[in-house]
C-alpha cells in the first residue's frame, strides 16, 4: 500500500525505506539532504502562504524518510533537509523517539512537513528543531490505503521549536473513521500561521469519515502565529470530531484570533481552555475553512467550552481593525 498520495503528484520512492523491520536506528551528527529544490519549478504566488514552488506535470518522490510497521524505532542527533514532500513518516509503527534533530526545509516547498506521525502507538518526540514549508508535526490516522485498521495513540511531545508558515503542530485531518489519543504535549515555542490546529474535516474525495480526536493535553506554549488554535469539525459524523482537549498555560503574540467551529452533528465537547494569553499586535482577516475570519476570539458548535484565565490583549489594534472581539 506504499504507493504515494496521488492526490499530492508524489510517487512511492522515498530516500529511506523501510517495511516490518525492527531495531531501527539512524543516529549521528551528519546531514541526510533530499534535493528538494530540484523536483520543483520556479516560485508561484500561493493562497495559503507567500509562494509556493511550482509542481505541475513534475515527477517527484514520497516522504524522505519512509518506515512502515517497524518497531524500536530511533531516530536522533541528525539533521534532515530539502525534502520534496514530508520529511520524516513513520506509519504504522510501534516504540518510535524521534530526539535532537533539526529539519529544514524551505518555506516554499510544496507539502514540505517536519515530522508526520501515522497510525502509530508509543512514540517520543523531544528537543526537535524544526523549520518546515508546510505543518511542523503532524499527527495522524490515515487508514486509507493500508486496511490495518489502526489508530494514533501515546504520543509525548516536548521541548521542541516548530517554525512554519502553516500548522505548527496539526491533528488530523485524515483519518476515515479512526482515532488519535492520549497524546501530551509539553514546553514548545511555535512561530506558525495556526500554531495548535485540530481538523476533522472532508479532504476530496479521500477522506469523508473525519477522525476522532480525543484525550489531548497541551500546556506550555509560547507562540507567535496568525492564529493561536484553530478546530474545525465539518464532517457531520456523529464518531468523529473532538472530544476532552485540555489546553492550558500558552501564551504568546498573535495577528488574528482562536477559531473553534464545529457542524453541530459530530462530535465537539469538552474542551478546556486554561491560563492562555496572548498579545493582538495587528488584528488581520484570517482565512479557515472557507470563512473569513475577523474575531479575536470565535466559538459555534461547542458543547462543554470551559474558558478559565483566558486574557487577550487587543490594545495596540486599531479601533477600526478589531472586528467583533469574542463571537459565540
Amino acid at each position: 500500500y506504499d504507493n504515494g498520495f496521488p492526490q499530492e503528484g508524489t510517487q512511492g520512492h522515498h530516500l529511506v525505506t523501510a517495511w516490518q523491520k525492527r531495531n531501527i536506528s539512524l543516529s549521528g551528527q551528519g546531514v541526510i539532504n533530499g534535493n528538494g529544490p530540484a523536483f520543483f519549478g520556479a516560485a508561484k504566488p500561493s493562497p495559503i502562504k507567500d509562494s509556493v514552488w511550482d509542481r505541475e506535470g513534475r515527477w517527484r518522490t514520497s516522504q524522505m524518510i519512509g518506515l512502515v510497521e517497524c518497531e524500536m524505532v530511533r531516530i536522533e542527533g541528525l539533521t534532515f533537509q530539502n525534502s520534496p514532500f514530508w520529511t520524516i513518516w513513520p506509519y504504522a509503527c510501534r516504540d518510535v523517539t524521534i530526539s535532537n534533530i533539526k529539519i529544514r526545509n524551505d518555506w516554499k516547498t510544496p507539502n514540505g512537513d517536519g515530522l508526520d506521525i501515522d497510525c502509530c502507538e508509543n512514540v517520543v518526540i523531544a528537543n526537535c528543531d524544526i523549520v518546515s514549508g508546510d505543518d511542523a508535526i503532524a499527527l495522524r490516522a490515515d487508514r486509507l490505503y493500508s486496511g490495518l485498521k489502526r489508530d494514533l495513540k501515546n504520543v509525548a511531545i516536548r521541548d521542541c521549536i516548530l517554525n512554519t508558515p502553516l500548522g505548527g503542530l496539526r491533528f488530523g485531518p485524515s483519518g476515515e473513521g479512526s482515532r488519535i489519543g492520549e497524546v501530551t504535549v509539553t514546553n514548545c515555542a511555535i512561530t506558525a500561521d495556526a500554531a495548535v490546529l485540530f481538523t476533522s474535516t472532508p479532504y476530496r474525495e479521500y477522506w469523508q469519515k473525519g477522525v476522532l480526536v480525543e484525550n489531548i493535553d497541551i500546556s506550555h506554549l509560547s507562540i507567535n502565529a496568525q492564529a493561536p488554535l484553530v478546530m474545525i469539525e465539518s464532517c457531520g459524523n456523529q464518531a468523529s470530531g473532538f472530544s476532552n482537549i485540555s489546553i492550558s498555560h500558552m501564551h504568546g503574540k498573535s495577528f488574528g484570533g482562536c477559531y473553534l467551529a464545529g457542524s453541530g452533528n459530530g462530535v465537539f465537547k469538552d474542551i478546556r481552555l486554561a491560563d492562555i494569553s496572548y498579545e493582538v499586535e495587528k488584528l488581520e482577516s484570517f482565512r479557515c475553512h472557507n470563512s473569513l475570519l475577523k474575531s479575536a476570539f470565535s466559538a459555534t458548535g461547542v458543547k462543554g467550552l470551559v474558558m478559565r484565565k483566558f486574557c487577550i490583549d487587543a490594545s495596540q489594534c486599531a479601533a477600526g481593525d478589531l472586528g467583533s472581539a469574542v463571537h459565540f
